[in-house]
């Protein structure tokens, strides 16, 4: 199942809040752009470099607190990697970054794997067939490897 919440300050977005809260079905993880307030959202201010502390969303802590997720994929912030968090993986997915300040249009994949020289660096996160070992992949060099069960990061 997949349900996403809508930017909008109306009454069904209330509502959406409230049945994600309610929700029996467990949730496996949550894609967020923003990261959760007090995990990994430590940044700088890109005028006067000083810390900023704390830029997380209180909602998306909130959702995570009570409804457990597996693991949290975030953005916005840049170079905050991951965190084990209770029974839970925390996942900056900062990777996803434009490379340049034109628009380009990424190809099909061609046979060369280095798609990375068009327009974006990233991870790719994949599930292994019938196990529990979520797989982190850049350009083909596996980065980590996170096991549901146990929840322990197997580098």
């Amino acid at each position: 199942m997949f349900d996403y919440i809508t930017k909008s300050n109306n009454n069904s977005n209330q509502n959406q809040i409230q049945n994600i809260f309610n929700d029996p079905i467990p949730i496996d993880f949550i894609l967020t752009h923003i990261p959760p307030f007090g995990l990994l959202n430590k940044t700088r201010d890109a005028i006067t470099h000083n810390e900023i502390r704390f830029t997380g969303n209180r909602l998306v802590r909130l959702i995570i607190d009570k409804r457990r997720p597996k693991i949290v994929f975030f953005g916005h912030n840049h170079h905050m990697n991951y965190l084990k968090f209770e029974d839970m993986l925390i996942i900056a997915l900062d990777k996803l970054v434009r490379k340049s300040s034109e628009i380009k249009y990424i190809e099909k994949v061609r046979k060369s794997n280095d798609i990375e020289k068009n327009l974006f660096n990233y991870v790719i996160i994949e599930q292994c067939a019938k196990t529990t070992l979520v797989k982190m992949v850049k350009l083909n060099r596996l980065i980590a490897t996170y096991d549901l069960k146990s929840q322990q990061i197997i580098k």
